[in-house]
């Protein structure tokens, strides 16, 4: 039947299929980069990361799409580095920016974006976006500092009701330049730079994560940008401690119980240990 939207259309809003992520590593971080999206950051079975993007937003908060201009990626064995050009263009916004993504062999991950204003315009924020999924962090602990002080905390297991106050919206975590948070067998930290950054309770509106943002929610809007002002922000992810959960050792030999029912023969069953006395 004429008329009707294909299924890339319907699953995507375009008619042409996305490519696939691209897998990375640095080093025990695992990572794909969709476009110019970050997503499943991990170590092991941990999930550090749901997300890391750029986020443009307009005086109403309608979201902007950013288009790829160009693109190069290049991947070692245990690191990587990419540059993305990514513009975004619905009147009255003109915001282009150059986007340098890394990876390190020690595991640090580093997302920078230097971007350019190419008119003036009213918005409500521009900058980088972090999500968190609530499987990982729900119930972890975590340390944010900043210049308005240090805060400790944890991440809420139910939905933290977002107050306002004064007629502002409150965050979950208030301002702050780093962020450390304890997820069971990993801690990890995330510095950042060019702007103060929040944290809120994305379950309030339907979406199980919790997102860091810039631009706090006590500054008045909407947000003024002028012709040709560049805006530089970046967010660098550092692990810091990695524990293995081990078997604990015992003194008292294996014991193996057949339990009742038809016997049956066994085939040869046996141990391996590696060499180096390590699991």
């Amino acid at each position: 039947m004429s008329g009707l939207p294909s299924r890339s259309w319907v699953r995507n809003g375009s008619p042409a299929r996305p490519a696939r992520p691209l897998p990375l590593r640095a080093g025990a971080v695992e990572l794909e980069l969709d476009d110019a999206v970050l997503r499943h950051v991990r170590i092991g079975d941990t999930e550090i990361l749901e997300q890391l993007y750029v986020a443009v937003r307009d005086e109403a908060w309608n979201t902007i799409p950013g288009h790829t201009v160009r693109k190069r990626v290049r991947r070692r064995a245990d690191a990587f580095d990419a540059t993305i050009e990514l513009e975004f263009r619905h009147n009255p916004v003109m915001f282009r920016c150059r986007i340098w993504v890394s990876g390190e062999p020690d595991g640090r991950v580093t997302y920078r974006i230097d971007g350019r204003a190419e008119g003036a315009f009213t918005y409500a924020r521009i900058g980088l976006n972090l999500i968190h999924a609530d499987a990982s962090y729900g119930g972890r602990r975590f340390v944010a500092r900043g210049a308005r002080g240090e805060q400790h905390g944890s991440f809420p297991t139910g939905v933290a009701p977002q107050p306002i106050v004064g007629g502002t919206e409150q965050p979950l975590i208030r301002a702050f330049t780093e962020l450390e948070a304890a997820l069971g067998g990993v801690e990890v930290r995330f510095v950042f730079d060019g702007d103060e950054f929040e944290t809120e309770d994305q379950r309030n509106w339907a979406d199980a994560s919790f997102k860091t943002f810039s631009t706090p929610l006590d500054r008045p809007l909407p947000l003024r940008m002028a012709a040709h002002h560049e805006l530089s922000q970046s967010a660098t992810m550092v692990p810091v401690a990695t524990h293995r959960r081990g078997v604990p050792k015992s003194d008292r030999g294996v014991h193996v119980e057949l339990g009742e029912g038809p016997k049956r023969p066994l085939p040869a069953l046996g141990l391996l240990c590696a060499s180096h006395g390590e699991a």
